[in-house]
């Protein structure tokens, strides 16, 4: 039965997927979704409800489709995560900047659109493959242009979540790898109990581009370190955040608190008159100070000069998931294109065994 489902048509295959207004409002509730894990709404477990939703906004599209699914989920995330930047400048820079963000999501959107076929072919991959993807994604955009802009990866929302003590195996990138594999696990779930499995033994896809592994191209460029993270014994990191808002004084608090994790180091956000604070090895935080209030920290600080496995490993998690998503995306493009070759039919099949048998029958 399931050959008789793939030998339909993709048609068939393609059938089985939300309709094109589901997948829309999907994608836009995906923004909604991953900006509610940042602060100042902290609502960590919303970035898993995010990264699934627009999993399945895009699984089975065309890549163009997926494109502008994951451009507007993007959307729906960095123009609000990004509104500090407009407050001194205005709101041409912040939108341009936002717009340029959201761009990487819809490179990410294409190639889990392209993805489709080796998922379809394996289920379980699902989760892997939105791990790598995301990853990579978050690889390229903090790299470029011009040195890249990282602020807003998964892994800086997880500060309160159980993910955050990957920090400490392999940096921010291991902990977005661990949140999308745990939303595509989420994905999974929901695409089983709504529109299933059957009929895609045997996918069967148009043809598709295969500029579309560029979509993950990476520059291999320097980790971003925090100062003393790597030789000294603590990070200390000065800011003038007071020029901006309390989110995004807090959104900078919790990327040194993962910073923190990362290297096994406590840390210190002195501020001017934003918010400052100091954070254990473990992320934990003490003594954070209001915003726009006048105060005075005294703490002892246990200075530390234990290196984690992170701090050893430096760029390698990041090349590595990198190198796994371009390998997905061209593993689902042979996929693709062998699935897209004419088969015979039954009837060809039998006109074939019929021709031979008489080339046979008139041999010497």
């Amino acid at each position: 039965m399931a050959s008789d489902a793939a030998d339909a048509g993709p048609e068939a295959v393609l059938s089985r997927r939300p309709r094109p207004w589901l997948a829309v409002a999907f994608s836009a509730l995906a923004g909604v979704a991953m900006l509610a894990a940042f602060p100042p709404y902290g609502l960590w477990w919303a970035a898993l409800l995010g990264v699934a939703l627009l999993a399945v906004a895009v699984h089975r599209r065309r890549a163009r489709v997926g494109a502008l699914l994951g451009g507007l989920a993007g959307l729906g995330l960095f123009v609000p995560l990004l509104s500090f930047t407009g407050l001194q400048v205005g709101w041409a820079p912040w939108f341009l900047l936002a717009g340029l963000q959201a761009g990487f999501l819809a490179a990410l959107g294409a190639a889990a659109a392209a993805t489709s076929a080796l998922v379809d072919r394996r289920p379980w991959s699902w989760p892997l493959v939105a791990g790598v993807l995301w990853a990579g994604q978050e690889a390229l955009r903090g790299r470029v242009p011009f040195g890249g802009f990282p602020w807003g990866r998964l892994a800086f929302s997880q500060a309160d979540a159980p993910a955050a003590g990957l920090a400490a195996l392999g940096g921010a990138p291991m902990v977005t790898f661990a949140v999308a594999v745990a939303a595509g696990l989420v994905a999974v779930a929901l695409w089983s109990w709504c529109w299933g499995w059957q009929g895609v033994a045997r996918p069967v896809w148009q043809r598709t581009s295969a500029a579309l592994a560029g979509a993950v191209t990476v520059v291999v460029g320097g980790l971003v370190v925090p100062a003393g993270a790597a030789d000294g014994r603590s990070i200390v990191v000065q800011t003038n955040n007071a020029t901006f808002n309390t989110a995004q004084a807090e959104q900078q608090l919790a990327m040194i608190r993962l910073r923190a994790v990362e290297h096994g180091r406590p840390a210190v956000m002195a501020s001017t008159v934003g918010i400052s604070a100091v954070v254990a090895p473990d992320g934990a935080l003490r003594d954070a100070t209001r915003f726009n209030t006048a105060a005075v920290i005294v703490r002892e600080v246990r200075l530390s000069a234990r290196t984690t496995v992170a701090t050893r490993l430096g760029v390698l998690p990041e090349v590595a998931f990198a190198v796994a998503a371009l390998s997905a995306l061209v593993l689902a493009l042979v996929l693709r294109t062998r699935s897209s070759l004419p088969r015979p039919t039954p009837a060809s099949r039998g006109r074939s065994s019929h021709r031979i048998g008489d080339a046979s029958t008139d041999a010497p």
